[in-house]
C-alpha cells in the first residue's frame, strides 16, 4: 500500500482536488477558469502573454548560457529591481524612464548578439507587437474589474499604492517614502515591469491578466524538475486545481497584487537552482547567481529571514564563498537604510523591537501567548484545500525512506519547518493583537517549494 501511494501520489491529490473543483462547478462557485472562458479578450490576451513570454525566456536561456527558462526570466524581472538599487547613488538624477529603458536597452542588446538570427527576432518581436495591439485596442475592457472581489483591504490601500509609486516616481523615491513601513520592494517593481511590458502606453494600474502570468511562470518551474514529463503534467495540473478551489485562494496566489504566489515562484526557483552554482572557488557564474538571490531579502516577511539564513548557510556549511557576493547586498541595504529612509521605518514586523527581546521574551517566557497556536490551526483547519496540501507534504514526508544526503527534499522539509515554526513564534509574542484569520497565509510562502517536494516524492528522473 505504502508504495502504491508513493508511486501515485500526485493522482492520489489530484482527485480530491477534482473532486472539490467539480462541486464548486455544480453549485455555481465562479472560478478563475470560468473568468477567462467567459470573458474572450482576457483569455486572449493572456494566451498572447504566455506565448510571448515562453519564446522571451527560450532566447533569455540562450543568450545568458542557462539551462532554464524560469531562471531566465527570474533574472530578467529581479534585474529590473536589484540594478536601480544598487546605483541608487548613480541614478538620483535620472528620470524612472530612462533607467527603465537603459535595462531594457541592455537585454535587448544581448539577446541580439548573442541569437544573431534576424528570423528569430522577427518572430519575438512580432509576437510582441501582437500582444501589445491587442492590450492597447482593447484596454478599456481588459482593466475593467467586473464582479472582481477584492478580499484584503490592504490591497488598494497599500500594494496598489505602492506599485503606482515606483511606476510613477522610481524605486529610490519609493524606498525613502515606502507607504509600507519596511516592507520589501522587490515584488511591486516586478508587478510594475511586468504591467510596463504588457501595457507600454498606459498608466500603472492592477489588471487581471498580468498577476495571472504567475500560472505560466510556474508551469515554467514545474518542467524545469528533474522528475517524469508525466510527473511535470501531473505537478502543474496540482497547483492549477489547488489555486482555482477556492476564491481566497486564487485571490491571494495569482488574482491580486497580494504578491503572495510570486514571492513563493520566487523563492522556490532560487532555492531549487541554488544546487546548480554550488562551488567553493571563485566562479563568475555561481557570483552572478547569489547576486541575484539576493533580491529575496527584499521580498516578504519570513522569506527574506527565511533567505538570508540559508545563503549563510551555503556560507559557513558548503563554504561557498560565492553567496559573499549576495551578502554584500545585504550590507549595502543596510547602508542604504540609514542614508535614504526617515528614522523610525523599520520593519512592521518587529514594530521597533530588537530580535534579542524577542530571544529573552521566549527563554522566560514573558509575554507569551501559547493560546494563539490554537486559533492559528483552527483557521488553517478551516480551509479543507490549504488542509489537504499540508497533509499530503506531511504524509509524503514521513513515509519516504531514510534521508538522502543533500537531498533538495530535506532542503525543503527543513525551509517548510522554519517558516513555520517563525510563524508560531511571532504570533504568540509580537503579534498577540494581529488578526489570526488569514495567518495560515504565511504558510504559502513555501508553496512552491512543497509543490517540487511532492513531486519528487513520486520519483526523480533517472
Amino acid at each position: 500500500m505504502k508504495i502504491l501511494i508513493q508511486k501515485n501520489l500526485l493522482l492520489f491529490l489530484i482527485l480530491p482536488l477534482f473532486f472539490n473543483f467539480s462541486l464548486n462547478v455544480i453549485n455555481g462557485k465562479d472560478n478563475l477558469i470560468l473568468f477567462y472562458l467567459q470573458n474572450g479578450h482576457f483569455l486572449i490576451s493572456l494566451c498572447l502573454s504566455f506565448y510571448f513570454y515562453y519564446i522571451f525566456s527560450d532566447y533569455l536561456k540562450i543568450s545568458l548560457n542557462l539551462e532554464s527558462r524560469i531562471l531566465a526570466i527570474t533574472y530578467f524581472l529581479t534585474s529590473f529591481f536589484l540594478l536601480e538599487f544598487i546605483f541608487f547613488p548613480l541614478i538620483d538624477s535620472f528620470p524612472i524612464k530612462t533607467i527603465n529603458y537603459a535595462i531594457l536597452f541592455f537585454w535587448i542588446s544581448l539577446i541580439i548578439i548573442k541569437t544573431r538570427s534576424y528570423a528569430s527576432l522577427i518572430h519575438l518581436f512580432g509576437t510582441y507587437g501582437v500582444l501589445v495591439s491587442f492590450n492597447n485596442y482593447y484596454f478599456e475592457k481588459l482593466k475593467y474589474l467586473e464582479k472582481y472581489v477584492e478580499w484584503n483591504s490592504d490591497v488598494p490601500l497599500q500594494w496598489a499604492k505602492i506599485s503606482s509609486l515606483i511606476s510613477a516616481e522610481g524605486l529610490l523615491y519609493t524606498y525613502g517614502h515606502n507607504p509600507v513601513r519596511g516592507q520589501g520592494l522587490l515584488l511591486s517593481t516586478i508587478q510594475t515591469v511586468i504591467f510596463k511590458i504588457n501595457f507600454p502606453m498606459q498608466d500603472f494600474q492592477f489588471i487581471r491578466v498580468n498577476t495571472s502570468l504567475l500560472i505560466f511562470l510556474t508551469c515554467l518551474l514545474f518542467f524545469d524538475l528533474k522528475i517524469s514529463r508525466k510527473n511535470k503534467y501531473l505537478i502543474s495540473l496540482v497547483f492549477i486545481l489547488f489555486v482555482i478551489n477556492s476564491d481566497w485562494l486564487s485571490y491571494l496566489i495569482t488574482d491580486s497584487l497580494m504578491l503572495d504566489g510570486l514571492a513563493s515562484l520566487f523563492f522556490a526557483c532560487f532555492i531549487y537552482k541554488s544546487e546548480d552554482f554550488m562551488s567553493k572557488t571563485f566562479s563568475i557564474r555561481s557570483s552572478i547567481f547569489f547576486i541575484f538571490f539576493s533580491t529575496l531579502f527584499f521580498s516578504k516577511q519570513f522569506l527574506s529571514t527565511l533567505s538570508l539564513i540559508y545563503i549563510i548557510y551555503l556560507l559557513l556549511c558548503k563554504r561557498n564563498l560565492n553567496t559573499t557576493f549576495g551578502l554584500a547586498v545585504f550590507g549595502i541595504s543596510g547602508l542604504y537604510s540609514k542614508l535614504y529612509t526617515p528614522m523610525g521605518n523599520s520593519s512592521s514586523l518587529r514594530d521597533g523591537r530588537s530580535v534579542l527581546d524577542l530571544f529573552f521574551d521566549l527563554i522566560y517566557l514573558r509575554d507569551i501567548e501559547l493560546t494563539v497556536i490554537n486559533e492559528i490551526f483552527y483557521e488553517f483547519a478551516k480551509d479543507r484545500i490549504a488542509l489537504l496540501i499540508l497533509f499530503f507534504f506531511l504524509t509524503s514526508n514521513l513515509m519516504s525512506q531514510v534521508f538522502k544526503r543533500n537531498s533538495i527534499e530535506n532542503k525543503i522539509l527543513l525551509i517548510v519547518f522554519m517558516n513555520t515554526l517563525f510563524i508560531l513564534i511571532l504570533y504568540v509574542s509580537w503579534w498577540q493583537n494581529v488578526e489570526v484569520q488569514s495567518s495560515y497565509r504565511y504558510f504559502f510562502t513555501c508553496l512552491h517549494l512543497i509543490m517540487i517536494s511532492l513531486a519528487y516524492k513520486e520519483g526523480a528522473k533517472s
